[in-house]
C-alpha cells in the first residue's frame, strides 16, 4: 500500500467516524428529549395523583372521619396549607 493509499483510507475512516459521532449525538439528543419528556409526565401524574388523594382525604375527614386511620389523618394534616384569603 502506498502512502497515498494509507493517506485515503485514514481520511475515508475518519469521515465514517465523523458520521458515526453525528448520528450518536442526534441519538443522544433524541434520548435526552424523550427522558425530559418521561420525567415531565411523571411529575404531571404525581401532581394528579397527589391532588386526588387531597380530594379524597377531605371527603374522608367530612364525611366518615372515624374510618381514617391515624396514618390518614397525619398525611392530611401535613398537606393541609394556609390560605391567603380566608373564607372567614
Amino acid at each position: 500500500m502506498s502512502l497515498l493509499q494509507a493517506v485515503e483510507q485514514c481520511e475515508k475512516e475518519i469521515s465514517e467516524l465523523k458520521k458515526e459521532i453525528a448520528t450518536l449525538r442526534h441519538d443522544l439528543g433524541n434520548a435526552e428529549a424523550s427522558a425530559r419528556m418521561a420525567i415531565a409526565a411523571s411529575e404531571m401524574f404525581e401532581k394528579r395523583c397527589n391532588s386526588q388523594q387531597a380530594k379524597i382525604d377531605s371527603l374522608m375527614i367530612e364525611f366518615c372521619p372515624d374510618e381514617m386511620t391515624d396514618e390518614q389523618i397525619s398525611e392530611y394534616s401535613i398537606n393541609q396549607k394556609e390560605t391567603e384569603h380566608p373564607y372567614a
